[in-house]
């Protein structure tokens, strides 16, 4: 009973994650380099959703009807439980999960025999790597709160030279005043990436990743000085990532590009700039895709 248990769920886990990605579910940004160059994301989802769903019949003859009904319910909750793991168990089972899925429904034909302690020992893999977390962001995080610390105590134990007379009031007012401009800029800067974040999550569903961040910070600085908003913001990272794609025809590639571009013709009208600039830019990329 535990063995059908877990392998009805385990292979509802493996079909939702792909199914999730093949419909666009997920950020293309998050998915590994091979899911977006390669035509194996989709032959892989093919054969995850196929084992998931070919696990009902199988009971449905081996077991009868009520535990094919069960079976049913069992791979709807690993569908559903698909939607909760992170993105570093999603990319796992991407490119492990067909193995597995063609194991276990071989199991279920009774072609060879899968001891329980191994989809245990499966069950404990996905979940140290949802609990996990890179020792170098840990040392990167520990490394910079103790910078924080030292450049803290430095600033606290050097002396500030004192200056007689008048020019002791000339030289505190102005670092003040650059001080306070410098902030002011600062704050404007950080409420323009945030806002534009919020236009990618929003209007794009898009979540940005840490290594996209310097190159979204360098739009949002050009995009400032053109007097631009955070929806323009938010147009011209989507189209920069659209024209970093592939062209492949039936690619998961194809399905982001037309997705978002639908996503942009809605932004448009909440732009500040020249929106007809988009719109050719935004035809050069479908052109290229074929769309």
């Amino acid at each position: 009973m535990t063995f059908y248990l877990i392998t009805h769920v385990l292979l509802g886990l493996i079909a939702g994650n792909h199914s999730r990605v093949l419909m666009g579910h997920r950020s293309i940004a998050s998915l590994p380099l091979w899911a977006l160059t390669s035509n194996w994301l989709s032959v892989f989802g093919i054969i995850s959703i196929f084992c998931a769903l070919a696990s009902i019949p199988i009971t449905f003859f081996k077991w009868g009807f009520f535990w094919g009904l069960l079976t049913i319910a069992e791979v709807l909750i690993g569908m559903l439980l698909a939607t909760l793991i992170p993105v570093r168990v999603g990319n796992l089972m991407l490119l492990f999960g067909p193995v597995v899925s063609l194991i276990l429904c071989g199991a279920l034909l009774g072609f060879w025999f899968v001891p329980l302690p191994a989809l245990i020992l499966v069950l404990i893999v996905f979940a140290l790597t949802f609990l996990w977390q890179s020792p170098a962001r840990l040392h990167a995080g520990s490394s910079g709160y103790k910078a924080q610390g030292n450049s803290a105590n430095s600033r606290s134990s050097s002396p500030t030279p004192v200056q007689k007379g008048s020019k002791r009031v000339v030289s505190v007012k102005k670092p003040n005043s650059k001080k306070i401009e410098t902030t002011t800029q600062g704050k404007a800067r950080a409420s323009s990436k945030l806002k534009a974040r919020a236009v990618l999550l929003k209007k794009f569903r898009y979540s940005l990743e840490e290594k996209a961040i310097p190159f979204f910070e360098s739009i949002v600085s050009t995009i400032e000085k053109q007097n631009g908003n955070e929806h323009d913001v938010a147009v011209n990272f989507m189209l920069a990532r659209l024209d970093q794609l592939v062209p492949k025809k039936g690619s998961d590639a194809e399905l982001f590009v037309k997705q978002n571009s639908h996503h942009i013709h809605l932004v448009l009208k909440e732009c500040s700039l020249d929106t007809e600039a988009y719109i050719k830019r935004l035809n050069v990329i479908l052109k290229r895709h074929e769309i």
